[in-house]
């Protein structure tokens, strides 16, 4: 649903770790995984992290969580899509003192190989703060590129939708991201429209004639 937050290095460290659902930690596991959310992701970007655990409660989220030495350092949120072929990782985020040492590509490679039970899917869709952006400072403009750079060493691909924007999470606002393609079983989403739909639709709850999803589609080549 939102920019993500990566590690900064594909090479595997020497962390020893373990990978759990959310269902199976306790309150004390998920206030550090929450800790680690909330750091990751501004204001405007955050879903409740109570509306995340009551949705894993209720199986239409699949939340995966990697621990160190029994403790929480990262997470990834996936929405699975009914009216495409895919996941839609709406987060995905490492505790800051651990980046860098390949936890957030073990994670990644971890819920690739173990896709939610019952899904059939294609690929992730995901997105990510365009690199490209004019007039960023010179520090988001690096930021920006290694997040991008991490999920495309990774083998995902930006998708060809020139016009992609969401409101924000909070309230009133916009932000222009880009989506991207990490393919599980096929190269391609398939149709690149019911994509972009299904993640306004079910991501979003937005509805068709939403000046975003038109800009959007307008914009498919």
């Amino acid at each position: 649903m939102m920019p993500l937050v990566p590690d900064q290095n594909i090479a595997p460290g020497d962390t020893s770790l373990d990978f759990e659902p959310m269902a199976g930690l306790d309150a004390a596991e998920l206030e550090r995984a929450k800790a680690i959310y909330e750091e990751g992701f501004p204001l405007h970007q955050r879903m409740a992290f109570e509306e995340i655990v009551d949705s894993v409660l209720n199986g239409s989220r699949h939340v995966v969580l990697a621990k160190a030495d029994g403790r929480v350092i990262g997470l990834s949120v996936v929405y699975p899509l009914s009216s495409a072929s895919a996941l839609f990782l709406e987060y995905f985020a490492i505790d800051r003192a651990h980046r860098g040492n390949g936890v957030g590509t073990r994670l990644w490679r971890h819920i690739g190989e173990t896709p939610p039970p019952d899904v059939v899917a294609e690929g992730f869709v995901l997105e990510v703060d365009d690199p490209e952006e004019e007039d960023l400072p010179a520090e988001e403009a690096r930021t920006r590129k290694r997040r991008a750079d991490f999920y495309q060493r990774l083998g995902a691909r930006f998708l060809p939708v020139g016009d992609y924007r969401v409101p924000f999470v909070t309230g009133e606002g916009e932000e222009r991201l880009r989506l991207m393609w990490a393919p599980l079983r096929e190269d391609s989403p398939g149709s690149l429209r019911d994509l972009v739909l299904a993640v306004y639709e079910e991501g979003y709850e937005l509805s068709r004639g939403d000046p975003l999803v038109l800009a959007a589609l307008d914009s498919l080549p």
